[in-house]
């Protein structure tokens, strides 16, 4: 082997051996690498980066003298770290070794694998972590969704991974466009309710037969206005109930859900800041009448409408009613005092943000 500062190259296996200060220039392509590093100096930042390569399709590995803390090995699957045994220096791995290598007697086959070499496996829950991160480079959220050639792969986890893309507000617009067409209903949904998600895909989703898909799509602020004009109108409560709340519906198709036959809608519509305040005035005292708690404790988490309808509330007859009330951060500061008297729910008072010092004090 032919040593060239802290490299030593294998040519008879096509493995390079580097230090830790070489993982920040590492490509995500090319020859089977493994790491030679002290676990005391492996930071997270270097995890991190070594699980991006790997989930890029490198082989990567890392040896080390002693197992890693366990704030860095979250970051590195156990097929991607090996302990060097009595601090003697590792063989190299082998760029050939394959899952399918026999393990050793008295060994697992993951064990085998490690102690052989990188193989042709990418674990899944590394890829589904690099799928969530928000930080995973663009062309590294491509390459997850697939497994890597010759890789064996689970579907339930492939979905998992799937839908973890579908819901990282960075992964890239074609990618969340192509997988707005997924067979699961549980990855278009989670496109459905991305922010990110391309106007096109959103628009394609109003189309979906799947209920979850809906929801979502009904809830995200940034589902095109002419969707949500359709949405109010559809004969789903639920749909309609989350219409009601999302910022961007337009003015107009408020006025309409502040009318609707059901309350909860209109009390949806009640909390929205949009809301037009004449007919928010008439439905917040008709809700704060309503003989139905559930929609009066409803009221009571609104946070748009007027400070005497919210008043009145303190002096509802059920406990929970007022013990919601007492959490709403636009609670005026004279309704506090007037609340404070009651024991039952004083510290839900004190928790509340907008709850007056003086008041939080007398609790210590």
């Amino acid at each position: 082997m032919t040593e060239r500062s802290n490299v030593v190259e294998v040519p008879e296996d096509g493995v390079e051996i580097l230090g830790l200060e070489d993982v920040s220039s590492l490509a995500p392509d090319g020859p089977a690498v493994q790491i030679s590093a002290a676990a005391n100096e492996l930071t997270v930042e270097a995890a991190r980066t070594i699980a991006a390569i790997s989930g890029a399709g490198r082989q990567i590995q890392v040896v080390c003298d002693a197992p890693l803390p366990a704030h860095v090995a979250i970051w590195l699957p156990g097929e991607l770290v090996r302990v060097r045994a009595d601090n003697h220096p590792a063989e190299p791995i082998s760029a050939e070794a394959s899952p399918a290598s026999e393990p050793a007697a008295g060994t697992t086959s993951a064990n085998a694998q490690t102690s052989a070499g990188l193989g042709t496996t990418q674990p899944q829950q590394t890829r589904y972590a690099l799928a969530r991160d928000s930080g995973t480079p663009a062309e590294v959220l491509e390459s997850l969704l697939e497994p890597p050639a010759g890789a064996s792969s689970d579907p339930g986890s492939e979905e998992l991974i799937r839908i973890a893309l579908a819901a990282n507000e960075s992964c890239p617009q074609n990618l969340l466009s192509m997988l707005a067409s997924d067979t699961s209903a549980s990855v278009r949904a989670a496109v459905a309710g991305n922010v990110a998600s391309p106007e096109a895909a959103l628009h394609q989703l109003a189309e979906d037969w799947n209920t979850l898909v809906i929801w979502k799509l009904a809830a995200n602020p940034q589902t095109p206005t002419d969707v949500l004009e359709r949405l109010a109108a559809v004969g789903d409560v639920t749909i309609r109930v989350l219409v009601a709340g999302n910022p961007r519906t337009p003015s107009q198709c408020l006025r309409t859900l502040l009318t609707d036959t059901d309350i909860r809608v209109r009390l949806s519509a009640a909390d929205n800041a949009s809301a037009p305040d004449g007919l928010l005035q008439a439905l917040s005292t008709e809700a704060r009448r309503d003989p139905a708690p559930e929609n009066r404790r409803a009221l009571a988490r609104a946070t748009h409408v007027d400070p005497e309808v919210l008043t009145a509330l303190a002096q509802d007859s059920e406990l929970m009613v007022r013990a919601t009330l007492a959490a709403n951060p636009s609670l005026p500061r004279s309704t506090f005092e007037l609340m404070w008297a009651e024991a039952a729910i004083r510290p839900v008072l004190a928790e509340n943000p907008a709850c007056p010092p003086e008041l939080r004090s007398k609790t210590r």
